[in-house]
Parts: C-alpha cells; structure tokens; sequence
C-alpha cells in the first residue's frame, strides 16, 4: 500500500471515530428536506414540517451541541429503539430511497451521539431498586 493510500485511511479512520457535531446534524436535516422536495412532498405536510421544526429548533438552540446530544438520547434511549426505528424506516420509505437515504444517515449520527449513553443492565436495575425503595 502507498503511503499517500495510509495517510487517506488514516485521515478516513480518525474523521469516522469523531462525535458528530451540530453541522453534522444540520446538513442531515437539509438533506432530508432536498429530498422530500425531490419527492414533491407537500410542504405543508406533517413530514416536511417536522424537519423544518427540527432545523429550527436546531438553530434556536442555545447551545447546539448539547442540543444534538440531549435529542440523540431522547430519541434512542437504547440500541433495542435504533433498530426498531431503523426497522421502521426500511418499511415507511422503501419507495422513497432518497429519503431513506438521508433519514438513515441522519439517525446513524444520533445513535453515534447516543450509544456512549446507553444505560447498563446494571445500572437500571439499581434505579429500579431506587424508585421502588424510595
């Protein structure tokens, strides 16, 4: 292998194992939206809408970072609700590939944000314990 071939794979590795900034999110979103508009979804529609909230909410976020991290954990409280709404997606867009595109990656970068957050068995069983002996 060359060595301008490992400096390309190297750079590749470190940029793939870096959290996924607000931009990152952002440019996801814009995706999602180009793609409906590709698909002549209404813009009026409940799809549209919710991703034009999300960009919104986004930019109005007074620290987007902790915005991104907050939603990701909100939306995938374990890895057993990524694959049910990885699921989910497959099926609603299989027609659409463009949307399901861009709504898969955008989900990727969530669950990317989400999984160092995921709670132990351990650990909900001990706030289990808490709440019920509380």
């Amino acid at each position: 292998m060359s060595t301008s071939t490992q400096n390309i794979d190297q750079v590749s590795t470190e940029v793939k194992s870096t959290k996924p900034t607000w931009q990152d999110i952002e440019k996801a979103i814009v995706d999602i939206v180009k793609a409906g508009v590709s698909y002549k979804k209404p813009k009026d529609s409940k799809f549209m809408q919710n991703y034009k909230k999300r960009y919104t909410e986004l930019h109005q976020a007074e620290d987007p970072d902790t915005y991104i991290l907050t939603n990701a954990k909100k939306i995938y409280p374990n890895e057993d609700k990524y694959i049910e709404m990885k699921s989910q997606y497959q099926e609603w867009y299989r027609s659409e590939l463009k949307i399901l595109q861009a709504i898969v990656k955008l989900n990727d970068l969530y669950y990317q944000l989400a999984k160092d957050h995921f709670a132990t068995n351990e650990e909900i069983e001990e706030e289990a314990d808490d709440f019920l002996n509380s």
